[in-house]
């Protein structure tokens, strides 16, 4: 322990936390036993991350469970379409802007429409306090969030990115297209992977945007010697409202987004009569 005598130097000096308290200089194997012993566990110490992963992701699950039901969600994607800001910081946290918090219950929500595969604070490109609640936007240009999908039946292994806006002005299209265009490319030209896509959700979404990122099925990329089109796939907030009411599960709506992408269809018609007509229904 530190002598009452020796605080102002070790604080007005930079000393490493481990010279202040050896505690803290312990081995992760050591860490490893000590948790074992006091809990009755038999963690490996090169596992010790992965259990700490772990315990953090069922206590967020706990906290999403108590806070945030399907009543609080509907109740919150309602404020995100009326801007009712004020009521947004009261449900989720006041150290948060809207667009933050819009993005974390977009994940939240297709956390449960996977039916909770993987972690949810690894899919998120967001900073979170300790209670596991939003504070900003994490910097480096990446997307919103990224879910890993495992090959099944229904589907093959592929990452979804998902993007979210607020805006809701003319300017949508020229806000958001070309970033949300580059973060698909960039992650494509990075994985290899020709079945990643983009779903982009907006509260409200204007017609020049949605008619611009199904064009993007044209612009073609090589991957593995192969020429495919970007999928982007645009939402708004009534047809995620959709999903949530109709417990639609991740697997149905892969086979809606991708007989969707494969339409012939363009621009509204699009739209209307492949997403938004097979979402309602």
């Amino acid at each position: 322990m530190v002598k009452d005598d020796f605080y102002e130097d070790y604080f007005v000096n930079y000393i490493e936390l481990d010279k202040i308290y050896p505690e803290c200089n312990k081995k992760e194997d050591e860490i490893a036993s000590l948790i074992n012993l006091k809990y009755g566990k038999n963690i490996a110490s090169g596992k010790l991350e992965e259990y700490i992963q772990e315990i953090n992701d069922i206590a967020f699950n706990n906290m999403i469970e108590e806070k945030f039901n399907t009543r609080v969600l509907l109740e919150l994607l309602d404020c995100f379409k009326k801007r009712n800001d004020k009521r947004i910081k009261e449900l989720v946290s006041d150290d948060a802007t809207p667009s933050t918090i819009f993005e974390y219950i977009l994940g939240i929500i297709w956390y449960r429409v996977s039916e909770k595969q993987g972690s949810l604070s690894g899919f998120m490109n967001l900073t979170l306090d300790a209670n596991f609640l939003p504070k900003s936007h994490a910097p480096g240009g990446d997307a919103d969030l990224v879910f890993n999908y495992q090959k099944t039946s229904s589907y093959p292994s592929h990452d979804l990115l998902l993007e979210a806006t607020l805006s809701e002005s003319t300017g949508q299209r020229q806000m958001e297209w070309e970033p949300v265009s580059r973060h698909l490319e960039t992650h494509i030209n990075t994985s290899q992977n020709k079945h990643d896509y983009v779903v982009f959700v907006a509260s409200q979404l204007e017609e020049r945007t949605l008619k611009t990122f199904r064009a993007m099925k044209v612009f073609t990329m090589d991957v593995k010697g192969e020429s495919i089109g970007l999928k982007i796939i645009p939402l708004d907030i009534d047809l995620i409202k959709e999903i949530i009411i109709k417990d639609r599960k991740y697997s149905e709506l892969y086979r809606i987004f991708e007989e969707s992408y494969q339409s012939n269809l363009m621009g509204v018609d699009w739209y209307n009569y492949t997403l938004e007509k097979k979402l309602k229904n």
